[in-house]
């Protein structure tokens, strides 16, 4: 027996059997396969007994209600096989294992930082060529928000290898991501420490040969808090077909699941920023605890790294060019009065160009340490702002190079010209400029009172009403040091509210934040007690000319 059917090409499979005498009713199957799509019509069954051939069609047939039936073929799909370069994951969860298109899964451990490649082959293994392969996270069997960040893969890659021919391979590239949590919980925010949020402060710092901070004391936590393995699990839904299946709306569908064990290697406990020598950097500086079993070395800067213990605390120093960002995002931020937004771009801008990379060489892994999920203070943005006014300083006509200090013999006058041109996009004003010698005991104390060794011809102090956009505003005056020694020069500029109207006024700061306190930490002491008072009213627009100006005046 076999199937008598129209449209598409059918090619049955004949049946045959031996029915016995007064048998009854006797169940048979009848099979076949469409060599083509389109409606296929079962219009009745063929039969061939004792030499004699007959067409039965189902409209004859009374206990059969229907005259014939439509099935729908679909064109020919391709068929897949999957394989993976690691190996298969055991522990998938009941939700991913169960799903009958799983057709391969793999796991790997991994610390924290550190990356892997998993390579996923698929061999065409049916008769059809695959032109369609689309790929992407399950939603509904992936639960774990970070999976989208943790798994990744080249489309081009992919897309480069097709059509793919029946017996043919395409291999691609899963990029397996172990992001954790390398910020303490057990840190002390910048929030509850805005100005010294450094767990040692009497840690002593040197210059390394690269110019970062080295500590040089080292600190191993006594009670180094528990970070537990995290495990990050997803499904990679893998939709294929051949070009007319795929345009007739029909594809298979084949998943195979991941699975990522994130074991903990080092955590930030606490950080800040601190001014750098040169004018244009500052450091990110950091405390970081290796949470692994093994020793490891960080790296930072461009060649400077330290080796941590396990559960040992140390802090390291690290070197970053200023920045500012967009201005239009600070407007926008400003007007919109969210001054917690401009904080995060730059920690969004630092976390960027910040590279601290960690590495074990016992079992010879690696990974990265990102700062993203580092939160700043206002007093530590002031560190690594670019300082929007350009300075120009001048010692007899000679340009003032910084790390140096000028010689001059004692009588002789220095005539000290001051240029500042604003680049803040925006006018500014009014403005101090303000020039004071001291001298440095360097044990952290300033003697600004020196008029028995050094006389000043001309105003230290000078008003400015505004500063146009790109306009330079210029200043001097001089000094004759009396006396040989080691002297030095603060330059300060600032944007203030003046209650007086006289165009010269003798600077002073009576009602100041912190953060300014810490920015003026070079200004001289008696600019802080006499009269007419300063109001700072925006706390950014304070700059000091850095470094400070060393004068040796010999005999």
């Amino acid at each position: 027996m076999g199937l008598l059917t129209e449209g598409p090409e059918f090619d049955p499979v004949p049946a045959s059997f031996s029915l016995p005498a007064e048998s009854g009713p006797y169940p048979l199957s009848i099979h076949g396969s469409p060599k083509g799509a389109g409606t296929l019509k079962i219009v009745g069954y063929i039969t061939h007994v004792l030499g004699v051939k007959s067409h039965c069609r189902l409209r004859d047939i009374r206990s059969i209600s229907e005259a014939f039936y439509e099935v729908e073929v679909v064109p020919a799909l391709p068929q897949l096989n999957i394989t993976t370069s690691l190996p298969k994951s055991a522990g998938l969860k009941a939700s991913l294992a169960s799903d009958n298109a799983v057709l391969a899964s793999f796991a790997v451990t991994l610390l924290a930082g550190e990356s892997h490649e998993c390579a996923i082959t698929l061999t065409n293994c049916g008769k059809v060529p695959v032109d369609v392969i689309e790929i992407a996270l399950d939603k509904a069997k992936t639960k774990d928000p970070l999976a989208k960040s943790v798994f990744n893969w080249s489309e081009e890659n992919i897309q480069t290898q097709l059509p793919l021919q029946p017996g043919s391979n395409l291999t691609f590239t899963v990029y397996v991501k172990a992001l954790g949590d390398f910020i303490s919980t057990d840190a002390v925010l910048p929030e509850e420490s805005p100005l010294s949020p450094l767990p040692y402060p009497e840690a002593k710092y040197k210059p390394s040969k690269s110019g970062s901070l080295v500590s040089k004391t080292s600190q191993e936590s006594n009670n180094p808090e528990t970070v537990n393995n995290k495990i990050v699990e997803g499904m990679l839904r893998i939709h294929y077909s051949s070009k007319e299946s795929y345009e007739a709306g029909y594809q298979r569908i084949a998943n195979v699941g991941m699975q990522v064990t994130i074991q903990p290697s080092v955590v930030f406990t606490r950080w800040t920023t601190i001014p750098a020598k040169s004018p244009t950097q500052f450091h990110m500086v950091v405390d970081v605890m290796n949470h692994s079993c093994h020793e490891m070395i960080v790296q930072y800067g461009d060649s400077d790294e330290t080796t941590l213990e396990s559960k040992q605390n140390k802090r390291i120093a690290v070197l970053v060019e200023r920045f500012i960002v967009s201005q239009t995002h600070k407007e926008e931020n400003l007007r919109i009065g969210k001054r917690e937004s401009l904080t995060k771009l730059y920690a969004q801008h630092l976390a960027s160009i910040v590279d601290i990379r960690w590495k074990i060489p016992s079992n010879k892994k690696s990974g990265v340490i990102p700062i993203d999920g580092v939160t700043l203070s206002q007093y530590m943005v002031q560190h690594m702002k670019q300082c929007p006014v350009e300075w120009e300083v001048m010692l007899n006509d000679t340009f003032h190079a910084m790390d140096d200090a000028v010689n001059f013999t004692a009588g002789e006058p220095i005539t000290v010209d001051v240029k500042i041109t604003n680049n803040t996009g925006a006018a500014i004003g009014p403005v101090m400029l303000m020039m004071e010698p001291y001298i440095d005991h360097q044990n952290g104390t300033h003697d600004t009172e020196i008029k028995d060794t050094a006389v000043c011809i001309g105003q230290t102090t000078v008003r400015f009403t505004e500063i146009s956009v790109e306009e330079t505003a210029h200043h001097s005056c001089s000094f004759i040091f009396l006396c040989s020694g080691n002297f030095k020069l603060a330059i300060t500029c600032m944007e203030v509210i003046d209650e007086h109207s006289q165009h010269t006024v003798k600077p002073t700061v009576d009602v100041m934040t912190d953060t300014v306190k810490h920015s003026m930490d070079m200004m001289p002491d008696h600019l802080h007690s006499k009269k007419p008072t300063i109001e700072v009213t925006n706390t950014d627009h304070v700059w000091r000319y850095r470094p400070t100006v060393s004068l040796d005046i010999t005999q």
